[in-house]
C-alpha cells in the first residue's frame, strides 16, 4: 500500500499475478460520512470534528477548528471536498461552519439551519444531509470549497 495505491498478490497453483489499484478517496470520504447521517457521533460534535472525524478515518490526517482547516486546505470542487461558510456579510472571509461536499448535498452537523427547539429528536449534533442551496440561502457570503493538499495529490496518481 502507497498512499491511494494498492497491490495484491494472487496466487493460483500455477501462477502469481499483481493486481494493482488505485482508492478512490473522494468515493470513501462520501461514503463514510453518508455512514454517519441521522446519527449523533458524541454529545456535542461540532462541524470540525465530524469532518475531522471522517478524513481521519480514510487515512488523510486533519485537525483544528474551522479557521485553522480553511487555512491548511487548497481551492478545490470535487466531491469530498470540504465546502466552508461564513456568518460575515462583508469584511474579510471568515469562516465559520464547514461540512463534506456530496454531490449537491452537504453531510454536516451542528448547522444553524433545520433545528426546530420545539422538537427534541431534532438535534443540531444529528449529521445530517442539507441540499446545498438551502446553506447557501442561510449564510450570507458564497461558500468555498478546499481540499487538503494530500487528497488533491491523489488525484493526480
Amino acid at each position: 500500500r502507497e498512499k491511494g495505491r494498492w497491490e495484491i498478490k494472487v496466487a493460483t497453483p500455477h501462477e502469481s499475478n499483481i493486481v494493482k489499484f488505485k482508492i478512490n478517496k473522494r468515493a470513501q470520504i462520501v461514503s463514510v460520512a453518508n455512514s454517519w447521517v441521522v446519527t449523533k457521533p458524541s454529545d456535542q460534535e461540532y462541524c470540525n470534528r465530524f469532518v475531522v472525524r471522517v478524513y481521519n478515518h480514510v487515512g488523510i490526517p486533519l485537525s483544528g477548528t474551522v479557521g485553522p482547516l480553511y487555512n491548511s486546505t487548497l481551492t478545490d470542487t470535487g466531491e469530498g471536498c470540504l465546502i466552508f461558510y461564513t456568518e460575515k456579510e462583508q469584511g474579510e472571509w471568515d469562516p465559520a461552519h464547514v461540512g463534506i461536499q456530496d454531490s449537491e448535498f452537504i453531510i454536516d452537523t451542528n448547522c444553524k439551519i433545520h433545528v426546530d427547539p420545539n422538537r427534541p429528536d431534532d438535534d443540531p449534533y444529528i449529521v445530517k444531509k442539507h441540499n446545498q442551496q438551502a446553506l447557501e440561502d442561510e449564510y450570507p457570503e458564497e461558500s468555498r470549497k478546499r481540499a487538503p493538499k494530500e487528497l488533491k495529490d491523489l488525484d493526480g496518481e
